[in-house]
């Protein structure tokens, strides 16, 4: 895990942590992660449990397109999702928007008693923070060998997900960060 001092300019995230708490409320429609590491039947290879799902709320300097295009998304689906980001998440877009390195955000869902096992990816040009928002007891995450467990809302981590990570939540609720890529 990185030195969340080193990272200054994602302080006002965690300052407005119960404004982007609000607007993830509103959230009716979880879309299923669709992993970039399967196994030879199409599955993610390091899900196990119920699912992890996520709603993109900011776009950067990644073409909403070129994400959905690689998650299997339609046309239609991606011009009537990617339509609804501004209006839905006015504050959390606000707050991402005055940050240049942000290359994308979603709220990040891990359902009740599901784990990611140790996995990596192929992500050189950008870092990883994970903001806490809707935090159950019994869950964290591992990186390089290093453990954090979740505590409470707006705590965040910053991590290079090149390097190997898992994530557990053993609850019995969601847990929900808010994850942002951004350039390194």
């Amino acid at each position: 895990m990185l030195d969340l001092n080193d990272f200054p300019e994602f302080k006002p995230l965690q300052e407005n942590h119960q404004a982007i708490i609000a607007e993830l409320q509103r959230v009716q429609l979880w879309l299923d992660y669709r992993s970039d590491v399967y196994n030879a039947d199409g599955d993610c290879i390091f899900m196990h449990g119920e699912g992890w799902q996520i709603w993109p709320v900011y776009f950067g300097m990644t073409e909403p397109a070129d994400i959905f295009k690689v998650d299997g998304m339609t046309e239609h689906e991606v011009s009537t999702f990617c339509g609804m980001l501004p209006a839905d998440f006015p504050v959390t877009t606000e707050l991402l928007s005055v940050i240049p390195s942000v290359n994308y955000a979603a709220f990040s869902k891990l359902s009740a008693s599901t784990s990611l096992t140790p996995h990596s990816h192929e992500n050189p040009d950008s870092l990883i923070l994970h903001m806490a928002l809707e935090i159950p007891p019994r869950c964290g995450l591992r990186i390089d060998g290093e453990m954090h467990r979740w505590g409470r809302p707006g705590e965040q981590v910053i991590f290079d997900d090149n390097k190997l990570h898992s994530a557990w939540n053993l609850s019995q609720q969601d847990r929900i960060v808010l994850y942002v890529d951004f350039e390194r």
